[in-house]
């Protein structure tokens, strides 16, 4: 049975409000808009795949970004992200990227983490074991369609975040590890907080809160 995703439960926006609310020294967030495309599992579900064509598609990585914003912890707790979310072409989506500056310059992690293992209360439940094991310190689940995504409350260096990255992929098939390889490649990870209209994905909402 698929977990409930009702409009009554906190979304991933809030989520994030969260997670800057309680770590004092994020001083801005960057989100990046972008057109959500069909994954490589989706495109070799749909149809049969040449040796060369498959190795193209898993070894690609694109930065899809269309457009980058970047708001201070003030903006963030006075809503203004929400005038971007109101805005976005119904080809286009909002994503909320792990890498946050801090009062002093420097750069870290919000823990983030996006699941591939079906939706449903079982996986739920394990997930939620999963997530206190890798000593996450707390956090959220939420339902991001099929699956779940995971983000933390407390924050992570550079160097403990690819650890966390590097952790991760070994509850390998729970967790997207192609989604995890971009992660390494870019330096960074990113989860969609938005919905997307034309593939009728609604925005991420909070099933379980992780409290350590």
């Amino acid at each position: 049975m698929n977990v409930a995703d009702t409009d009554s439960q906190p979304s991933a926006l809030d989520v994030v409000t969260a997670v800057v609310a309680s770590n004092s020294d994020i001083a801005a967030v960057r989100f990046v808009q972008y057109p959500p495309a069909q994954t490589f599992k989706e495109i070799q579900e749909r149809k049969a795949l040449t040796a060369d064509d498959e190795l193209r598609r898993r070894l690609r990585h694109v930065d899809k970004t269309i457009r980058e914003y970047v708001f201070s912890r003030r903006e963030i707790a006075d809503g203004l992200i929400g005038s971007v979310l109101s805005s976005l072409p119904a080809d286009n989506a909002l994503a909320v990227t792990s890498r946050v500056t801090l009062a002093d310059g420097r750069m870290s992690h919000i823990p983030m983490i996006d699941f591939q293992c079906r939706n449903n209360s079982e996986n739920l439940a394990y997930l939620r074991s999963a997530m206190l094991r890798l000593d996450t310190a707390g956090g959220f689940l939420l339902v991001s369609g099929n699956s779940f995504h995971f983000y933390g409350l407390t924050l992570l260096a550079h160097e403990d975040w690819v650890g966390f990255v590097g952790r991760s992929l070994l509850l390998e098939p729970l967790v997207d590890v192609r989604y995890l390889g971009h992660c390494l490649l870019d330096g960074f990870a990113s989860l969609r907080i938005s919905r997307h209209s034309s593939s009728r994905r609604d925005a991420p909402v909070v099933v379980k809160e992780i409290l350590t």
